[in-house]
Order: structure tokens, then sequence, then C-alpha cells
């Protein structure tokens, strides 16, 4: 539960799940999609009280998991598993190239595995 102050007067109950947040960047002039998985708090507030729980939640997400979870935001967000496919996106199902731009977007990923020797 929240902490009641003056400027939330009501506790509220603290919910989490997992989610991921979603940029574009652009690097070298080239756009990419960054997905980064995390862990979601509602309400925002609460956060600061969950520092502990997240730590524990986040605290394996190194190299294997962290990968896993990624390949599984690539599944849910665009539909496919395979490595470096292009998946073409648009808003609406029909229309000219302006009523209706398309996104290509690629599934490779900026994930890298520990060189061996």
């Amino acid at each position: 539960m929240t902490p009641v102050s003056e400027e939330h007067p009501v506790s509220e109950r603290v919910s989490w799940a997992e989610a991921a947040r979603i940029t574009i960047e652009v690097k070298d002039g080239h756009p990419w999609l960054v997905i980064e998985p995390d862990v979601w708090i509602w309400p925002t507030r609460a956060r600061k009280i969950a520092v502990k729980f997240l730590d524990e939640r986040r605290g394996d997400r190194y190299n294997n998991t962290f990968n896993a979870l990624l390949d599984a935001w690539i599944q849910i967000l665009l539909g496919t598993a395979g490595r470096n496919q292009t998946v073409t996106l648009t808003t609406f199902t029909n229309g000219s190239e302006l009523e209706n731009p398309s996104f290509a977007i690629g599934t490779r990923t900026a994930f890298a595995w520990q060189a061996r020797a």
C-alpha cells in the first residue's frame, strides 16, 4: 500500500507488471527501435517505496535472462521470434502511402554474446 501524504490522502494498493520501455533513437544517422524490458509499478509514486522489490525482480537480468525477455517482447510487439527478419508495420489496412505510411523494422538485436577464445 502507498503511504498517505498531504498530496495523496488515500492509500492505494501497489501493483506491478512486466513491461517494456520503447523509444526511437538515432545512432550514426540510423533510427533504432529500442526495447528495454522493465517492471511497471502503479501508482507511479510507489516506485520509490518499491526499490527493494525492483532490485530483487530485476537483479538477475543479465545475458541469457535479459536476452530471453528481449526476444519475448520482440515476439509480442512485432509478431515474430525470428532473427534477422524485417517486419513491416502500418497503421491502417488500406490507403495510399501518404494516408497510411509503413515502417520496416528489423528483428536483429544489439544483444552481444561474450567472445570465446
